[in-house]
């Protein structure tokens, strides 16, 4: 931030958001999802890879929110929510994944 973006701040004229806040209720919300959910899993990692959703998920909106991202040189797109998107990306993938082969195990099974 410059030196006039910071008397914007401190004289309330630029409003930001709390995202330390917002990340910290997020955080809550996950650890009550992934507690709920560690008590029906199906396989092992699932709520790792839940998790992983869920932050990244909330990273990626957050970062959306912050005044001073790191930009992708030449481009409008910040870093943190690239890097939170293909977070998302994987684990959504892998998911799927574990939950095909799970389908397909107890469909041979039966």
């Amino acid at each position: 931030v410059d030196q006039a973006g910071y008397q914007a701040i401190l004289s309330g004229n630029l409003g930001v958001h709390p995202t330390f806040l917002y990340e910290s209720l997020w955080n809550l919300a996950g650890l009550f999802l992934v507690y709920h959910l560690g008590k029906k899993r199906r396989f092992d990692g699932q709520c790792f890879l839940f998790y992983v959703f869920w932050y990244g998920l909330g990273r990626a909106w957050i970062e959306g929110l912050r005044t001073d991202q790191l930009k992708v040189p030449g481009t409008t797109l910040a870093v943190s929510q690239l890097l939170s998107a293909a977070l998302v990306g994987a684990a959504v993938g892998i998911l799927h994944y574990k939950h095909s082969k799970l389908r397909k195990q107890k469909q041979e099974n039966q």
